[in-house]
């Protein structure tokens, strides 16, 4: 080799090693209470440095990030930071609405096969179920009809409207479901004429008929030229030829392949409970809000690994999850958008029925056409099919790498308040280190918020 090119080597090497490494990005959010009126009607509401929604925060890959949160809230509260890319992907710049239309007419749009859900009513002016019909309000107990607001149900007022990200393979589709706590990432191939076309968003679901709207505009496109939509108010294709998203053939873009066989696996009865704001993700066990002020199991899991409220697993080995969600003439069930903290899962398998197997394989013996561990969807929000006449369930695995509490829940509110969640306590034999400011011996254990921690060494940190 000649000196030159060595010398030239060399030099690149140094260079290399002098490029200053990027600044942390950081944030401070402020969360406070106050008055607001993001849908027009004044109202107490939590906010982000003021506002509503909260500020972006916008980073590069591969930045580090450090972000501080204050809470000045009258209350405790929770930041959970979704393994999502936030890039702007909302394909819209038109004025949003929704109209408020005739309840007859949102009537006629419910599927024949559905209506006699509506038990005889129509929907009320807001486009929901009537509150005495049993299917919203169950037939637990006895309800106090007049202490209802008729403004929650019956009297409209317009409204202007506005999944977790892994690279997958692209989809063609007109239409998609999109549950609580997804996203997706959209693109339009502009090859039609240039004018304006039409974005509906519709509940598709019998709880309430309401939809918005939004156009799509060609710059410099001809007025006069308007798309024709795909779907209407309800939700219902217009046309046979509409292709509709099927989640279940989603195929990540890097090739990923869950492993064939469970260390462990968990069968969990979901439904509501007792009464009729009460759910729960494991049987006659709800998650309630008073759960708040326990103890954190981040202290000391080993306390409660064995609760009917916990999945408890060991470092690095595969767990299934099976949601058998309970489903009758009398006691319908919506689809669950299921939300798991921590890292993504494979989605083996959904189907109606009962699920009588005492795990994913021995199903696989008997329905193997209903189980795909070649390629399936990997999400960390996944949605069960709705259990109307009959029960539903939905298979998942996921790999124990990210040892720590976690939580899996309902993405849907009025589910999770009433109870329909569980904490995981991940790789609960490899537990993490926790740092000294956030054991029983710092922030917490001295506000006083907490009796009867645990006598630890903090010198260096908490080993659980």
């Amino acid at each position: 080799m000649k000196p030159s090119i060595l010398f030239c080597f060399i030099g690149l090497g140094a260079a290399l090693n002098l490029v200053p490494s990027r600044p942390t990005k950081k944030f401070e959010l402020n969360l406070t209470w106050d008055t607001k009126a993001p849908d027009g009607v004044e109202r107490q509401q939590a906010l982000i440095n003021g506002q509503f929604p909260g500020p972006p925060l916008v980073v590069d890959e591969g930045d580090d990030v450090e972000v501080t949160v204050n809470n000045f809230l009258p209350y405790n509260t929770t930041m959970h930071w979704h393994g999502i890319e936030c890039a702007d992907s909302i394909l819209i710049n038109g004025k949003g609405r929704v109209r408020c239309l005739d309840p007859a007419y949102l009537t006629s749009l419910t599927p024949p096969p559905l209506t006699y859900l509506l038990q005889g009513m129509n929907y009320t002016a807001k486009g929901c179920l009537p509150v005495r019909n049993t299917f919203a309000q169950t037939t637990f107990a006895q309800h106090n009809y007049t202490a209802i607001p008729p403004s929650m149900f019956d009297q409209c007022k317009a409204t202007e409207s506005t999944e977790e990200v892994i690279k997958v393979n692209p989809l063609e589709g007109w239409a998609l479901s999109l549950n609580n706590g997804a996203r997706y990432s959209v693109l339009v191939q502009l090859n039609k004429t240039p004018g304006n076309y039409l974005l509906t968003a519709a509940n598709s679901g019998i709880n309430q008929k309401v939809a918005g709207y939004s156009t799509f505009s060609y710059v410099n496109g001809d007025p006069s030229v308007v798309g024709k939509p795909s779907i209407d108010y309800g939700g219902n294709s217009l046309s046979t030829d509409v292709v509709v998203l099927d989640e279940t053939t989603i195929k990540p873009l890097i090739p990923s392949r869950p492993s064939e066989q469970a260390d462990q696996t968990y069968l969990l009865s979901v439904g509501r409970i007792e009464k009729a704001w009460k759910w729960s993700l494991n049987g006659d066990h709800s998650y309630g809000m008073s759960m708040e002020s326990e103890k954190p199991m981040l202290w000391d899991p080993q306390s409660q690994a064995d609760s009917n409220l916990v999945i408890a697993t060991n470092n690095d080995t595969w767990v299934d999850i099976v949601f058998a969600v309970s489903g009758e003439a009398k006691n319908i069930q919506p689809g669950h958008p299921i939300h798991k903290h921590s890292n993504r899962v494979y989605v083996l398998g959904v189907g109606t029925g009962q699920f009588n197997w005492t795990s994913v394989a021995e199903a696989q013996q008997e329905i193997p056409e209903m189980f795909n561990l070649v390629d399936p969807p990997m999400r960390d929000t996944f949605t069960t099919l709705p259990a109307l006449e009959a029960p539903s369930w939905m298979a998942v695995r996921y790999h124990v790498q990210n040892p720590g509490a976690f939580f899996l829940h309902c993405h849907i509110d009025p589910h999770l308040t009433g109870g329909m969640a569980l904490a995981i306590l991940d790789g609960i034999d490899a537990w993490p280190r926790i740092p000294p400011q956030y054991g029983p011996k710092g922030h917490w254990g001295k506000a006083g918020q907490i009796e009867n921690t645990i006598d630890i060494d903090v010198r260096d940190g908490y080993q659980g």
